[in-house]
């Protein structure tokens, strides 16, 4: 007997190795997995068969694999096995199940960052402090760390190790000094951070108690301190005690308070405050806004001023005015005279007119509000208000632009005077961008939803809840 001729082996193991890698390119489909197989250490099953016939023996190669076929019921062959390891497909398939965890794969999310599942835990302790989750590199390690706190939700011990951990610091230190870390802080607010996040300290519980909010000397009977301002001592009942802004009372201290002001002093000095104003106007506004003194109406004599007077003299008032322009509202204002002597045919300025033009005065303005002032002053029109939604513009409105006028104004503070002055509306605070968000007095973030802006401190979190949207809110 033989070996088969090499056409008739190179047959066979062409079939084999067609077996083989269909079985295997099957697995790989189905797992994802492209790493090569190596040969198993397992009992092996499949065998390679080497078959000999005599060599006076003809056929083909079809031939002879049929007759290999039926090898068991041919007696005239003799079949010789030669073991040799083949890789056997479910072992293949375990192996590559098993493997699978140690290798990398590429998870893709819709609108998220491509994540390695080996690296989802970024270094800490890394030196350049980039994030290899994120692929984010950071500028300083504060940074770094409030990201790993934020964004992956690690606990990070802190960086200042307590010298002796066996002593606990001062929760009311007056020096703000950590006997246990041997350290001075700047400010109470982040030496109480330190006690709380290093040492686990809380802050004891306060005695039960209202403070007097109107105490003189700002002292804090309760917490046993004074501060040195009035609002300093205000805002510690508001944050601390929860004491209402309703029980707050504005009482202002005088230097002399005995004294009573001179309306009529030269030099603009107020006895009872002991100060000293640079204009007239401004002292009659001290006067009328700290002590409700109203000065007395101005002597107007029988003399019609000069309209047009060089000096912006005003002869029946005996006052000069420092320009022009305020010399003509003088007039207007006090005087009721305009620009030009209004016709005798009782023909009323148009409230509506696009190039803001008074055709009674003959006389166009710059702008609509200016026109508006000049109907109210000098022709005594009441401008009536607009109700319709529509026909009001939109105190938020991104751009600044007025729908209503068809103008783009250049801050929102200068938008916001246009539509309190023009259009007659009353708006909330200047902070409230968007009043009909719900705020969450609990964000760990400190945002608040309807201002739009985000606190340092939980301090100044609760303090702007407490003050601008009469929140009940406490530390």
């Amino acid at each position: 007997m033989s070996k088969i001729d090499n056409s008739v082996k190179h047959d066979y193991e062409l079939r084999r190795l067609q077996f083989n890698n269909g079985a295997t390119d099957q697995i790989q489909h189905a797992t994802g997995c492209a790493t090569p197989y190596s040969k198993q250490e397992a009992p092996v099953k499949n065998v390679k068969r080497e078959e000999t016939q005599d060599k006076g023996t003809p056929g083909t190669s079809q031939d002879v694999l049929d007759e290999l076929d039926t090898s068991d019921s041919n007696d005239n062959l003799e079949t010789n096995v030669k073991q040799e390891e083949v890789p056997n497909p479910k072992v293949v398939f375990d192996n590559c199940t098993s493997n699978s965890s140690k290798s990398i794969f590429i998870i893709k999310r819709p609108g998220k960052r491509s994540v390695r599942q080996n690296q989802l835990e970024p270094d800490i302790n890394d030196p350049n402090f980039h994030c290899r989750s994120c692929k984010d590199t950071f500028k300083d390690r504060n940074r770094y760390r409030k990201h790993l706190k934020r964004l992956h939700k690690m606990k990070l011990k802190s960086l200042h190790s307590p010298k002796d951990p066996n002593v606990l610091p001062d929760y009311h230190d007056p020096n703000l000094y950590c006997k246990s870390c041997d350290r001075t802080y700047k400010s109470r607010l982040s030496y109480r951070v330190h006690c709380r996040n290093v040492h686990n300290l809380k802050a004891p519980e306060r005695p039960a108690g209202v403070p007097d909010v109107n105490d003189p000397n700002n002292y804090c009977k309760i917490c046993n301190h004074s501060y040195k301002s009035k609002y300093g001592y205000t805002t510690h009942c508001l944050m601390m005690h929860n004491v209402k802004p309703t029980e707050i009372q504005s009482t202002k201290s005088f230097a002399n308070p005995e004294a009573t002001p001179d309306i009529n002093n030269a030099d603009n000095y107020c006895s009872m405050c002991d100060r000293t104003f640079c204009r007239r106007a401004s002292f009659r506004n001290h006067l009328f806004n700290t002590h409700r003194i109203v000065p007395p109406p101005p002597k107007i004599s029988a003399v019609e001023p000069d309209v047009n007077n060089p000096n912006n003299y005003c002869r029946s008032c005996d006052k000069t005015l420092s320009t022009n322009h305020e010399y003509r509202r003088h007039l207007s204002a006090v005087h009721s005279i305009g620009r030009a002597p209004h016709t005798e045919d009782h023909i009323d300025p148009d409230v509506d007119d696009p190039n803001h033009y008074c055709r009674v005065c003959q006389h166009t303005y710059s702008s609509k509000p200016v026109y508006q002032r000049h109907l109210q002053g000098v022709h005594r029109l009441v401008i009536p208000i607009q109700k319709r939604p529509s026909e009001l513009p939109d105190p938020y409105d991104t751009n600044f632009y007025c729908r209503v006028c068809k103008s783009s104004k250049k801050s929102l503070s200068k938008y916001r005077e246009h539509c309190i002055r023009v259009h007659r509306m009353v708006l909330n605070r200047f902070t409230i961008s968007d009043p009909t968000a719900t705020i969450d007095i609990n964000d760990p973030e400190f945002n608040c939803a309807q201002c739009q802006h985000r606190y340092s401190c939980k301090r100044s979190f609760v303090l702007h809840l407490q003050t601008v949207h009469a929140l009940n809110a406490s530390l």
